[in-house]
Parts: structure tokens; C-alpha cells; sequence
């Protein structure tokens, strides 16, 4: 059976190209998600594996449709895969895993996604390494400063403010502010 699947990023955009598509490609039935092909968990998609039999056949428009990265379309691929399924993209003929063709090209395409996790990885670390060298500060800015701290501290342990009403006045949650109080707690013991 062929079973569709259609993505779209955003509520304004339209499903109507790929869904006509599909249906003159003979689609049974066609799944869709509005969503960003960044989103690892799409209940179309999820649907659409819970559906799929061994033998059935799942079509795309293109193969962007399924995921934004290399690596993710591969990584759907497989789980297709695992469903004793297939996958044909209509707009690009090479890729049509019924064959041996098609399956070659995919196992290649895998082996690229691969290469090129492992270089971003590779960059990453040379990057972050090289950022230690310089004593570059890491990681997300502080909300709060180091006298701001201090102040907040001094108000909630003076009692002039509650952690709530800190929490509202510099702008930050509630869970900021208790794991202030954690930290000057600990220092000070």
C-alpha cells in the first residue's frame, strides 16, 4: 500500500502541493504534520509508523519533507525501515528504496550524514578547547550579576523581600533565585 507524508513548517503555509502530488502518485492514505523539520517528535509521522505494514510504501514529496538535516532523514529513513517498509521520493528519482539502486544511494547518503556529524563534533571540540586556552567564559550569561546577587541575598535573608517578589523584580524565575539562595547557603557553611 502507498502511504503518504506530507510536512509543511508553518501554520500559513499550505499542504495542497504535496497532498495532490501524492495523490496522483496513487497515495491510499497521506499523513501531515505542520511543523518544523527541526522537531524530532511529529505525531503525523508517529502516526504514520504506527500505521505501516511490511510491503507498504511510503511517499514523499521530497525528502526535505522528512527531516531538515541529512542526519535526520536518515535517521527516519531507518525507522521506516525497520517497519519492513519503503521509501520513493517524487521528485527525486534516485532516491527509491524498493531497489538495490535506491538502497545504495541511501547507505551512501548515511555514510556522508555520518562523516559529517563527526567533523561538526570534531569542530565543536577544537572550538571549545581553543576558548578554554583564552579563559573565554562558556556556556549561557548570567542573569543576575555579582552585585545584584549579593543585594537579593542580603533582601530575602533580611527579610525586606521574598523570593517571589526578587523573582519579579530582576526579571528571572522563581527557580533562579532558590538556586541563588542554595549557592550563598553552601558558601557560607
Amino acid at each position: 500500500m502507498k502511504i503518504g507524508y506530507v510536512r509543511v513548517s508553518r501554520s500559513e503555509q499550505t499542504h495542497a502541493l504535496q497532498v495532490a502530488a501524492l495523490e496522483s502518485a496513487g497515495c491510499g492514505r497521506i499523513f501531515s504534520d505542520t511543523i518544523s523539520g527541526a522537531r524530532a517528535i511529529r505525531p503525523g509521522f508517529s502516526a504514520l509508523l504506527d500505521h505501516l505494514r511490511p510491503g507498504d510504501e511510503v511517499v514523499v514529496w521530497k525528502m526535505d519533507r522528512l527531516a531538515r538535516s541529512l542526519v535526520g532523514v536518515i535517521s527516519m529513513i531507518n525507522q521506516i525501515a525497520e517497519k519492513e517498509a519503503s521509501i520513493v521520493s517524487l521528485t527525486e528519482p534516485g532516491i527509491n528504496t524498493t531497489g538495490p539502486h535506491g538502497k545504495l544511494i541511501l547507505h551512501v547518503l548515511g555514510a556522508v550524514a555520518e562523516y559529517e556529524l563527526g567533523l561538526i563534533r570534531e569542530r565543536t571540540r577544537a572550538g571549545l578547547e581553543q576558548a578554554r586556552l583564552r579563559n573565554a567564559k562558556l556556556g549561557r550569561p548570567r542573569k543576575i550579576s555579582a552585585g545584584q546577587s549579593d543585594m537579593i541575598v542580603k533582601s530575602i535573608t533580611n527579610g525586606q523581600l521574598t523570593q517571589a517578589e526578587a523573582a519579579r523584580r530582576f526579571e528571572v524565575s522563581p527557580m533562579t533565585i532558590q538556586r541563588l539562595m542554595a549557592r550563598s547557603t553552601n558558601a557560607s557553611t
